[in-house]
């Protein structure tokens, strides 16, 4: 038995596309692409070997412009991503439950321990990663959760230096949505609806 992802982009796009045309007559929903309660939106949708800039930046446009009201959850705004995860390190006990379930169902360990980590809500609750020094700079102290190795390539420090960077696109983002009215409150129309390779 094997388990995709990222999430089926067909799926989501459709979802989508529903939502914002439901809510143009309605009003406002919430836009959320992670918070507390999920895997990192990055991990999510993004396949591993995609994972940069222009995939993560497509994600926050995809997120910042549609009609709703955008919720960021912490890290996102940098590209954190979900870690990898070794059976004892895992705090959520859903994320337990889910492991000992899959086992229950016949998957090798390596595989239970692949779906538990790629859909623990631990990979949220991670320490945000502030700089490359030791624990992301989020604490001098020992983390209640162990915190993603990859703080050294992904984090808040690195990427106020960078014009260039996901955290500086979210914000060209955000002052485009405020200034632009018809995002928010437009018309939305559904393009290339049926291409697999167009959102």
């Amino acid at each position: 038995m094997d388990y995709d992802w990222p999430q089926p982009f067909d799926d989501w796009k459709k979802e989508t596309f529903h939502n914002q045309k439901i809510i143009e007559k309605a009003g406002f929903e919430a836009n959320i692409i992670e918070n507390h309660d999920q895997p990192r939106g990055a991990s999510l949708f993004i396949p591993e070997e995609d994972y940069g800039f222009y995939s993560l930046s497509a994600l926050a446009m995809i997120m910042l412009c549609q009609r709703g009201l955008p919720f960021l959850y912490q890290g996102q705004e940098i590209g954190m991503s979900n870690r990898r995860w070794e059976y004892a390190e895992f705090n959520d006990l859903e994320t337990i439950n889910q492991y000992h379930i899959a086992r229950e169902a016949g998957m090798s360990e390596e595989q239970a321990l692949k779906i538990a980590s790629h859909h623990s809500r631990d990979n949220a609750r991670t320490p945000m990663q502030w700089n490359d020094s030791e624990n992301a700079g989020f604490t001098t102290g020992t983390p209640w959760i162990k915190v993603n190795p990859n703080y050294q390539q992904i984090n808040a420090a690195d990427q106020l230096k960078d014009p260039d960077s996901v955290f500086h696109y979210y914000q060209k983002l955000i002052r485009l949505r405020k200034e632009m009215d018809i995002i928010v409150y437009g018309e939305f129309e559904a393009l290339y609806r049926d291409h697999d390779q167009i959102f």
